[in-house]
C-alpha cells in the first residue's frame, strides 16, 4: 500500500499505476477509491482491454453488479476471447439471483477453474446437485496441478459446509494462494465473516479487522 501510494504521488496519470492503486484499495475494501481510480485509468486509456476489465472488476467486488455487467460486455466487444469477463458476468447474475442467465453465461468462460467454480455453485442453486457435484469433483482434480483451495472453500461456504470451507482456506494460507488477497471482499466468503476462525485468518493474511 505504501509503495503504490508513492507511485501515485510520482505519476498520478499513469493508467497502470492507477489500476494497481485501484487493485489494492479494492482488496482492502476501499471501494469508492478503487472505482474512482479505475475510471481514471480507463479515461487515460479508453481502448485498453485490461483497463476496461479492471473497472468491471472493481465494480463487481463493490457489488455494483448491473454496471459491472455492462463494463464486462464492453471488454468483450474489444476482445471477444479475453478470459474472465464471462465469469464475472455470470457471478454477477448469481448474486442477483438470476441463475439461468448465470449458467448460460459461464459456458463461454475459457478458464476451466473459473468455469467449474461458477457452474458448481450455479447448478447447486438450481437444484441440479449431481451435475454440481460432478463439476466440483472436476475442480478438485484440476487442483492437483494448479491449486484451487480458495475456490473450493468458497463453494463449501456457499453450500453451508463451513468447517470444510475453513479447512480449505487454511490450506490456501499454507500454500500462499494468491486468492487470499481477496479474502476481505470475495462474495463467496460472506457466510464465514462472523466465524472467529475466519477473522483469525484475515489477521494472519494481514487485513485489519
Amino acid at each position: 500500500e505504501k509503495a503504490i501510494s508513492r507511485a501515485m504521488e510520482l505519476n498520478p496519470r499513469d493508467s497502470k499505476v492507477l489500476i494497481e492503486y485501484s487493485r489494492i484499495n479494492c482488496n482492502l475494501g476501499n471501494h469508492a477509491i478503487s472505482i474512482e481510480s479505475a475510471r481514471k485509468a480507463l479515461e487515460l486509456d479508453p481502448v485498453s482491454v485490461y483497463a476496461n476489465h479492471w473497472l468491471g472488476h472493481a465494480l463487481y467486488f463493490s457489488r455494483h453488479y448491473e454496471e459491472a455487467i455492462d463494463v464486462f460486455r464492453q471488454t468483450l466487444e474489444l476482445d471477444p476471447h479475453y478470459p474472465k469477463p464471462h465469469y464475472f458476468i455470470s457471478m454477477s447474475y448469481v448474486w442477483m439471483g438470476e441463475f439461468e442467465s448465470a449458467l448460460e453465461e459461464i459456458r463461454h468462460e475459457p478458464l476451466a477453474w473459473m468455469r467449474l467454480t461458477a457452474s458448481s455453485l450455479i447448478l447447486h442453486r438450481l437444484g441440479r446437485h449431481a451435475e454440481a457435484d460432478a463439476d466440483f469433483d472436476e475442480l478438485v482434480r484440476l487442483g492437483l496441478e494448479d491449486d484451487v483451495s480458495c475456490q473450493q472453500a468458497g463453494i463449501f461456504a456457499q453450500v453451508g459446509k463451513i468447517d470444510l470451507a475453513i479447512e480449505r482456506l487454511r490450506r490456501a494460507f499454507e500454500l500462499g494462494d494468491q486468492g487470499l488477497t481477496q479474502l476481505k471482499i470475495n462474495q463467496f466468503f460472506d457466510p464465514l465473516r462472523d466465524d472467529p476462525r475466519f477473522v483469525d485468518l484475515l489477521e494472519k493474511v494481514g487485513f485489519a479487522t
